[in-house]
């Protein structure tokens, strides 16, 4: 075996056992408690139903930007930090 090859050749088995470990991660999809995926289905379904229910509910017209403005205003809300803004 030459030299460059001697000095390869961990770095090879190196780097397919990082590959490795990164394909089984991907394959087990395995996620944090409470950490919501961005395809996780449900995860925003009762602010959606609690939109339909102030729409047909509501005394005026209410827009989806109104909406959306009160909802990112009570999530900041909800941190019950005096710094968060919006």
């Amino acid at each position: 075996m030459t030299n460059l090859a001697r000095r390869a050749a961990p770095l090879a088995l190196g780097g397919l056992l990082v590959a490795g470990g990164f394909l089984a991660g991907l394959a087990t999809a395995h996620r944090a408690p409470g950490v919501a995926g961005l395809g996780d289905q449900g995860t925003f379904e009762v602010v959606a139903e609690a939109r339909d229910r102030v729409r047909s509910a509501a005394e005026r017209p209410v827009t989806d930007a109104d909406l959306a403005d009160g909802a990112v205003r009570g999530m900041l809300g909800a941190l019950g930090d005096p710094y968060a803004r919006y």
